[in-house]
């Protein structure tokens, strides 16, 4: 079963299944915590399921916004916070992610309830994990990791499974160090996840959030049988198309676009539409934005995708998708907050 969020370019082309992990790649400053905190906002909408947030090693203003902001928003009483901040000693911060996992074992077991069980943050977890080794005197690996890195991880990960009575979803924000993917924190992590998000800095820095690289994002949903003909297909179709765009880009930012062949050309801007169609205004930050945040649905999403690469908005300008919900919306732009 896929999870519906709310967010297009996650429920297109790196959809959540039900039961599985998801995790959240980036470096500091690229919307990790914002896009946690929106999932958290649209799993609302989900009915008989428990809410779990574990914050690790994270900034207490960040717990301090969150808290404010379920309270704000009504939803305090149907979230579970679990917090070990950054000013907490080490072994608080690390034992607090299995203080959570305990608490959604007790909703999957005891009450039978589905549960999302969001994280942020595993690296502060693993780092947290380190201190702890090195104040017992272990002697670290060769990149300065604990010797029980694996073991960490997997006995955190490897409590927070399905069961034939409820379902566990996991999301989980990764800090990336100095944005090295082949960090083996990093490396260690990635093999558990079903879904890989990963947030670029240069899609951040082009204006365009949730500032996600759909090329370097991967889900193991991508199956007919589990999405539908229709998705499928128009998934495969739109990654041919970006892919051919990322090669386009890098000639027109020598050469100009007027040198690309026609097709190529059409091509080009039907994948810089699809772009700017991905980005969303999220109910999160709309008092930052001045923007009212949106959710779409799945089904309206692929329709809109559809009409994008079949040429159906070639005469419309780039940028009169950018931070739209539906296609809808064009001809009467969303009213600001």
């Amino acid at each position: 079963e896929v999870l519906e969020t709310g967010i297009k370019v996650v429920d297109f082309f790196m959809p959540l299944r039900k039961g599985g992990k998801v995790g959240i790649f980036g470096g500091s400053g690229v919307g990790k915590t914002v896009l946690i905190l929106e999932l958290i906002h649209n799993a609302e909408l989900l009915k008989n399921t428990a809410t779990i947030f574990c914050g690790i090693g994270e900034r207490i203003r960040e717990g301090h916004e969150l808290y404010e902001s379920l309270i704000t928003k009504k939803l305090l009483s149907k979230v579970s916070l679990v917090f070990g901040e950054i000013n907490e000693k080490a072994a608080a911060r690390f034992r607090v992610a299995y203080a959570a996992t305990t608490l959604a074992e007790y909703y999957r077991d005891e009450e039978s309830k589905d549960v999302i069980f969001f994280v942020d943050n595993i690296y502060r977890f693993i780092q947290a994990g380190n201190e702890v080794s090195t104040l017992l005197g272990r002697i670290p690996s060769e990149d300065w990791y604990q010797p029980t890195l694996s073991s960490d991880i997997g006995m955190f990960e490897e409590r927070l499974l399905s069961t034939k009575n409820a379902a566990v979803t996991s999301i989980q924000a990764i800090y990336v160090p100095a944005d090295d993917m082949t960090d083996s924190g990093i490396q260690t992590a990635f093999s558990y996840f079903d879904s890989i998000i990963v947030l670029s800095r240069t899609v951040a820095g082009e204006g365009k959030y949730p500032a996600i690289d759909i090329l370097a994002s991967s889900s193991s949903v991508i199956d007919p049988d589990i999405l539908g003909k229709q998705h499928y297909e128009l998934y495969v179709e739109t990654e041919k198309i970006l892919k051919r765009y990322s090669y386009l880009n890098r000639i027109v930012s020598i050469v100009g676009e007027y040198e690309l062949s026609k097709e190529d050309q059409v091509v080009y801007h039907r994948a810089r539409k699809l772009l700017n169609y991905m980005t969303q205004s999220f109910f999160v930050t709309s008092d930052q934005t001045g923007r009212v945040g949106k959710f779409v649905p799945r089904a309206k999403t692929i329709a809109d995708v559809a009409d994008i690469i079949s040429g159906k908005l070639d005469s419309v300008p780039e940028e009169a998708l950018l931070y739209i919900g539906e296609l809808g919306e064009l001809h009467g732009r969303p009213k600001l907050a």
